[in-house]
């Protein structure tokens, strides 16, 4: 059996964007989460527009699969010549974090109801 999404709901959008905190890095595209939450708070219908699109074609755009990575010394190693002293964090686009968090949330409450 094939399973199908709901559409999207303004609401879900709402919450993705606007419960991100806004002092989050933004990856390559340099669009923080306070950007969009004033972007979003302007023109609400444009990011439903969009995002509803993605959601309901299933697409993911690629350039919002960019990401920048920043190499991290980890506190206390006795050893920086190796590899495993170091941690890797990826910074990506925040408009990939809100389509990524809807459906984290979705995926979440579905576990739930089915009880797995």
């Amino acid at each position: 059996r094939q399973w199908e999404w709901p559409s999207l709901q303004a609401s879900e959008l709402e919450k993705a964007i606007m419960t991100s905190n806004p002092k989050k890095a933004p990856g390559p595209d340099r669009l923080s989460f306070g950007i969009l939450q004033r972007a979003y708070a302007a023109v609400p219908m444009l990011f439903y527009r969009v995002y509803n699109a993605l959601f309901s074609t299933g697409a993911h755009p690629e350039a919002w699969k960019e990401c920048i990575g920043i190499v991290l010394p980890k506190m206390g190693k006795p050893d920086y010549t190796v590899g495993k002293a170091y941690r890797i964090i990826a910074l990506l686009n925040c408009l990939s974090k809100v389509l990524e968090k809807i459906f984290a949330t979705r995926l979440s409450a579905t576990t739930c109801t089915l009880g797995t």
